[in-house]
């Protein structure tokens, strides 16, 4: 395996393993209340951050550069890469609209719906990580 993708393969696995405790830690924040209140809400701002910046910071990671370069060495996988890249296109959309709805500073005081969309955006959230750890790591693990 390529020292590159060997270093972005474990990469991508500390990535969804920092992801889903972002993840679990809102969840488990939220499910004590059935109503959530603005208070309750603002102490999870800086779970909202956390899950942020770990999601960017992983985001960062899949750019052009990196689907070229997996194109150029993946002759027998370009339907794979393909999906990939559209199904990451999408996804980058839902998080951009979550963390619009839902922004991590404290400037953001209304609970709105957070509930609903947090459910919704941690499922689509689990997918994507599904799948790269179903095509995405598999493709980096037979690059020599």
């Amino acid at each position: 395996m390529n020292a590159s993708y060997k270093d972005s393969a474990s990469t991508f696995k500390q990535n969804h393993i920092t992801l889903a405790t972002c993840l679990d830690d809102i969840a488990q924040s939220i499910s004590a209340s059935l109503v959530l209140t603005r208070q309750h809400y603002l102490s999870i701002k800086p779970l909202i951050r956390s899950l942020q910046q770990a999601l960017f910071n992983h985001l960062q990671l899949q750019n052009q550069h990196f689907y070229e370069r997996l194109k150029e060495q993946q002759r027998g996988a370009p339907n794979n890469l393909e999906f990939l890249e559209q199904d990451l296109k999408g996804y980058k959309i839902q998080a951009l609209i979550f963390f619009d709805e839902h922004p991590a500073d404290m400037g953001d005081l209304n609970p709105k719906n957070f509930k609903a969309t947090f459910s919704e955006f941690s499922v689509k959230t689990v997918n994507r990580i599904n799948v790269e750890k179903n095509f995405l790591l598999p493709l980096l693990a037979n690059e020599a």
